[in-house]
């Protein structure tokens, strides 16, 4: 559709170590050219009555996103090459090995995803006030059209996540004894857009302990 610009990126992905230098040996084991792929968005131009363009259109500066299979490895290089026709992406990598040394790999992506986005920047839940977070989504109001599932999953940066099991099981114990019991329950599922619908939501259960986090 001619608003969406793909940008590969043969990533060597450098590592800081402790002293601030960055520490190649200890990246390239894992990481040297895994590659990635950046989408950026074109703002439309807008036209007058009379037909001529009042604002031209133009590229923002920065990515909507970036996105790589989740099992990529050293010298996948994925992103070596592009392809984008409306929004079906395929995207090249060279140094894949599933099928044997070298012999590489295509990814096909419906980028309808990059209309959906978190309906806030940031979600917040305070331990001992609430038991779960409502996670919002929207997509775009201009293409409600069709019906679109998205799939989610959590992942930690600075909380801890643990599994249905040992969630519910802690949740059985007073909260003087929940040491170990991780900050919220791992959750990953799919949420659906009916035609017309542009907001969905899901929901994240919040272990409550000892510790006051935010």
């Amino acid at each position: 559709n001619g608003n969406l610009q793909l940008i590969d990126y043969i990533s060597r992905n450098e590592i800081e170590s402790n002293n601030g230098k960055s520490d190649m040996l200890a990246s390239q084991k894992f990481s040297q050219n895994v590659g990635a792929v950046y989408l950026f968005l074109r703002v439309p131009a807008i036209i007058g009555p009379d037909g001529k363009v009042v604002k031209p259109s133009y590229w923002l500066s920065s990515e909507h996103s970036k996105f790589a299979p989740p099992d990529n490895f050293a010298r996948d290089q994925f992103g070596y090459s592009l392809a984008l026709d409306g929004t079906t992406a395929v995207v090249g990598a060279v140094g894949v090995d599933t099928y044997g040394e070298n012999a590489g790999a295509s990814f096909v992506f419906d980028m309808e995803w990059q209309r959906v986005q978190f309906g806030q920047i940031e979600f917040v839940a305070l331990e001992g006030t609430h038991k779960l977070v409502s996670i919002s989504i929207t997509r775009d109001s201009d293409f409600t059209d069709s019906v679109l599932t998205v799939g989610y999953s959590t992942s930690d940066l600075s909380a801890t996540g643990v599994d249905s099991g040992k969630f519910f099981a802690c949740r059985d114990l007073d909260v003087s004894l929940r040491e170990g019991c991780g900050d919220y329950e791992q959750t990953t599922g799919e949420v659906t857009f009916d035609i017309g619908e542009s907001l969905a939501l899901f929901t994240i259960n919040i272990m409550n302990d000892l510790c006051y986090e935010k």
